[in-house]
């Protein structure tokens, strides 16, 4: 059994036709972040009475904080309770399949490769300014609309570098969450996260992009990392901290790629996901 691992916070539409579709061949474990507007009881309800999900909001997740990391691995820890759940692909809510499901049985049930996105940061020192000062991001909302908020959070930084600040801790790999790995690659992602280890990712820049590379390449699994990750997205210029919406426009790349989900699609208008949806749902 493969299952679905998401956190969400946009549309409560959206995400529940996301879960509806996913939940028809895949378990589905999803936390609705604590400041969405449909993170109350009724709306979870709503969703845990759909076959095979299961929803929880436990964390209020500011952009790149470590508590992304904790509901992520909160999710996991629950899916592996299932023993029939061998494969767990983590995804956001506006990421949508691209494969139909005999494409992800026949691809995935007989596969022991990890599917991650890795990038060795050992020589990047731009890179390395993400663990080695203390970032706050569980406190300051960098997405904020409140200036003020954006400016402390800059001044904070900016003092540390000029007292060089440097944290005794080391990171080699770096890489997006949005991967799909093994029942194996998960007990191990899931041990490597003691409290001294979630201590140190508390103060780490988007801290759950060190967890799943980190975990596997520093482990007995580090054959099994295939560093592409199956995703379909477009990064560009004006997109510079998130992939652009895809639309129709991007079908025929869509359709070369390898991947088995494409990211971003917002609203179940979007062209690509009627597309996508008659795909994932087709028999043969």
């Amino acid at each position: 059994m493969q299952a679905i691992i998401m956190t969400a916070y946009r549309d409560f539409k959206h995400l529940k036709g996301l879960l509806e579709l996913y939940s028809t061949k895949f378990q589905c474990y999803v936390h609705i972040d604590k400041r969405a507007s449909f993170a109350d009881t009724k709306h979870i309800e709503e969703l845990n009475r759909i076959k095979n999900v299961t929803a929880i909001s436990d964390y209020e997740i500011k952009w790149g904080s470590y508590c992304h990391l904790l509901a992520l691995n909160k999710l996991l820890g629950m899916a592996l309770e299932d023993p029939l759940n061998s494969r767990f692909h983590f995804i956001s809510d506006t990421d949508i399949p691209i494969k139909s499901y005999q494409n992800f049985e026949s691809f995935f049930d007989q596969n022991d490769k990890n599917y991650i996105e890795v990038t060795d940061i050992t020589k990047m020192p731009v890179m390395q300014k993400r663990y080695k000062i203390f970032h706050f991001q569980h406190i300051f909302d960098r997405k904020s609309s409140r200036k003020s908020i954006i400016l402390l959070d800059k001044i904070i930084r900016n003092l540390q570098y000029i007292f060089h600040v440097n944290r005794r801790t080391k990171y080699s790999y770096k890489g997006l969450v949005w991967g799909s790995i093994t029942r194996e690659a998960a007990l191990i992602c899931q041990d490597y996260l003691t409290k001294s280890r979630i201590c140190n990712l508390k103060y780490c820049e988007n801290s759950e992009e060190f967890w799943l590379s980190n975990a596997i390449l520093e482990s007995k699994l580090k054959e099994t990392v295939n560093t592409n990750n199956l995703r379909f997205a477009v990064w560009d210029a004006q997109n510079v901290n998130g992939p652009r919406e895809l639309n129709k426009s991007d079908l025929e790349q869509i359709e070369k790629s390898d991947a088995f989900f494409a990211r971003k699609v917002l609203s179940s208008s979007n062209e690509l996901y009627q597309i996508f949806v008659d795909r994932f749902l087709m028999s043969k």
